[in-house]
């Protein structure tokens, strides 16, 4: 009873708010100062929207014209990807990487969808996920260093299987939680570091350089009377051709092997993630494909997190204010490295000498079609006090850009929300729009219109 109180309660304010958000905007139409444009940018996606889809986004930015940077969702995005994996990769289940995009209607798309399984590296993911109702079945813990309290808690929900990658922490779990299933974290070097986002193997994973070193670190691991469940391994982030894949399959077997000499039961082998935005490359999926009816017969994970969420969110803000700094054209925007460009700090995400971003523009009247106009190189920065917060220190813009104006940018949908702050006090995207639309076809969905307030 007191719960529908309270649903109602916010159900009210919410639509206050919304009414009040419609009516300033109402009231702003009336003057010709509220006049904006809309500019669309490809961001990390390549493809572009059609003129009907620019119109659909357009109406968005209508709704609060002065209003936060939001997000607009793209279900159908989720749902290729989701069947893309089950086309390439059916023997291997994949459990979502929350940490790069936990909005709910990703969420919810995730729990809907055939696998509806999840990758958690806190307690805070997996409260995140278990609130909608997820069971700890289809749930990883797959963080390898983890604090004794959130040990406790994922035992205490049911959660079966955690990684460690050292010693101590195989000690801590077996006293907290001795009936978790284990996996072995190994360290992967990359070989190919450039060809990456992030990288692990300094940080991660146990070294194991040869297989003599891992006959004694799983008869070690025997001889506290542990056992172990499987192997896990990542590649590093944003994995595109490189060969370490191939090699961290060839030595996960190996050890499954060798773990099972020394009695583990190595049951589940975790490949991780790392998977770029785009499609898979053809090595990986190569060297992914010698576990596929491996005789020594074990299930198959992944990890993926940016190869389900990258391309699903478009990014919209706006520009504050534009000013001569040294000789230079610099804009403000109501977004930041602390907020949805934190992917340029966590995902080496670069828009740096991009001259061929903008593709498309919009009257917000529609009264007339705009055409992009000559371009320059401009700055780009943040919202924050932080006079490191540059979003781009050479990019190419139309020259008639002005304050007021909003931007669309695609394929902004991995560490993007998820990691954003609250720095200085600021808020980003605050609302997520839902939309369904084929991006890659002329004709789409009509937007199903709803509303996630993340704020």
């Amino acid at each position: 009873m007191q719960n529908d109180f309270i649903f109602k309660i916010k159900h009210l304010f919410f639509l206050k708010t919304l009414n009040n958000h419609h009516r300033l905007a109402r009231s702003l139409n009336q003057t010709s100062k509220y006049a904006f444009r809309l500019y669309f940018l490809r961001g990390c996606d390549n493809r572009q929207l059609t003129q009907s889809q620019q119109r659909e986004f357009l109406n968005y930015a209508r709704i609060d014209p002065y209003g936060h940077s939001f997000m607009i969702y793209n279900s159908n995005e989720l749902k290729n990807k989701v069947n893309s994996w089950k086309q390439t990769l059916p023997w291997i289940t994949p459990y979502y990487a929350i940490k790069s995009n936990p909005i709910e209607p990703l969420i919810q798309d995730i729990i809907n969808g055939p696998f509806g399984t999840f990758d958690c590296a806190s307690k805070g993911e997996i409260q995140m996920v278990m609130k909608y109702g997820v069971p700890a079945s289809k749930l990883v813990y797959s963080n390898p260093v983890k604090e004794e309290k959130d040990i406790y808690y994922a035992k205490n929900k049911g959660v079966q299987i955690t990684s460690a990658d050292s010693i101590d922490e195989l000690i801590k779990i077996q006293k907290i939680a001795p009936e978790m299933k284990i996996l072995w974290r190994l360290s992967i070097v990359e070989e190919n570091p450039e060809q990456m986002a992030t990288l692990f193997s300094g940080k991660f994973g146990d070294d194991v350089p040869n297989l003599d070193a891992a006959h004694k670190r799983f008869k070690q691991i025997q001889q506290m009377g542990i056992q172990l469940h499987g192997i896990h391994f990542h590649c590093g982030s944003a994995v595109q051709g490189s060969s370490s894949f191939g090699k961290a399959i060839d030595l996960a077997q190996e050890c499954m092997r060798i773990g099972r000499l020394y009695g583990h039961k190595m049951e589940l082998l975790d490949v991780g993630g790392g998977f770029p935005t785009g499609n898979i490359h053809e090595n990986a999926i190569n060297a992914l494909k010698k576990t596929q009816n491996d005789p020594l017969g074990y299930q198959v994970i992944a990890e993926p997190g940016r190869h389900f969420s990258a391309n699903t969110c478009s990014l919209l803000f706006r520009i504050m204010t534009k000013r001569i700094k040294h000789g230079r054209l610099c804009y403000h925007v109501n977004e930041s490295l602390y907020h949805s460009f934190n992917c340029i700090l966590m995902d080496g995400i670069s828009f740096e000498n991009q001259n061929d971003q903008f593709y498309g523009v919009l009257n917000s009247d529609e009264s007339q079609n705009s055409q992009i106009s000559d371009q320059s190189n401009v700055s780009i920065f943040g919202m924050t006090c932080d006079g490191a917060d540059i979003i781009a220190k050479n990019i190419v813009v139309p020259n008639d850009l002005q304050v007021g104006d909003w931007l669309c940018m695609q394929g902004m949908g991995s560490y993007t929300v998820g990691p954003k702050s609250t720095f200085n006090g600021m808020k980003s995207t605050t609302k997520i729009y839902q939309w369904s639309g084929q991006i890659e076809e002329q004709n789409q969905v009509s937007p199903q219109i709803a509303i996630s307030q993340i704020c």
